[in-house]
């Protein structure tokens, strides 16, 4: 009877041995970290940083996610990574900022570079007066969506005007430098439209888009390069057409007419 219980124990230690030596294999533990990394930096069009930005980095063939937030410089890293095919984004959380993300394959042992940016989706303006229905005064936000002089990267500026059912107004417009020795509250007699077209620098004019009770403009090329060089003082937007319509602020939101203007990037 000993014997045979002797053997029962010897034959129950052989299968938590066996069952041990199972768990310890190759197909039942998490692999070794991979050998590859992804570093990079991200930063704004006009080269500034990107400071303590959210990063994510998702591997396609996976659920695996990661995550990490860039240093005051900008600079973020993953590393310990296996090869593989993955996708890379600064997770923006502010409604005002693009989401940006880029996909690429990593192979073992590399260390991948890659810079994101952070794009702004709309310039703002810092202060807007009308003087009259012909005339209104803007001045856009000075960083003006920290484009720098990048403006390969955009495609257009749009502005809109939108719920005009009875055709009353009009975005089409001559725009002209606002004098730096000028106040905005200067007698009105100073913005008057002959007086403006006369006496100010002209800068662009711009015919809008009219379709359904909306109304939108569109600044391509040197254009765009005008509209970001924030003169100190702001500009000018004169009423185009003399047809007795109201001029309007290009918007940014179609809904409660904000002023401002879309960046539409490449």
């Amino acid at each position: 009877m000993k014997r045979i219980i002797g053997k029962y124990v010897k034959w129950c230690l052989f299968l938590i041995v066996l069952m041990i030596s199972s768990c310890n294999s190759d197909n039942g533990t998490e692999p070794d970290p991979g050998n590859s990394s992804i570093t990079g930096n991200i930063h704004y069009l006009d080269g500034s940083p990107g400071k303590f930005a959210p990063v994510e980095l998702r591997k396609l063939s996976s659920s695996v996610l990661l995550y990490t937030n860039s240093d005051e410089f900008g600079n973020y890293t993953f590393d310990s990574l296996d090869a593989g095919n993955y996708r890379l984004r600064f997770r923006s959380t502010n409604s005002e900022i693009n989401t940006y993300e880029v996909e690429f394959s990593l192979s073992e042992n590399q260390n991948y570079e890659e810079n994101l940016y952070i794009l702004y989706k709309q310039i703002n303006e810092f202060n807007a007066v009308k003087k009259s229905k012909e005339v209104y005064l803007i001045k856009y936000e000075p960083e003006a969506g920290k484009i720098g002089d990048n403006y390969q990267f955009v495609n257009y500026l749009s502005g809109t005007f939108s719920g005009d059912y009875n055709n009353q107004y009009t975005l089409s417009c001559d725009i002209y430098v606002m004098p730096s020795e000028l106040d905005w509250f200067d007698s009105d007699s100073l913005f008057t439209r002959d007086y403006i077209i006369q006496n100010f620098e002209f800068v662009t004019s711009i015919e809008e888009i009219n379709t359904n009770a909306n109304h939108e403009l569109r600044f391509y090329n040197d254009d765009i390069v005008k509209i970001l060089s924030d003169p100190a003082n702001g500009f000018v937007i004169v009423n185009k057409n003399i047809d007795g319509k109201e001029l309007m602020i290009p918007c940014v939101d179609k809904v409660n007419n904000d002023f401002g203007l879309l960046i539409n990037y490449n």
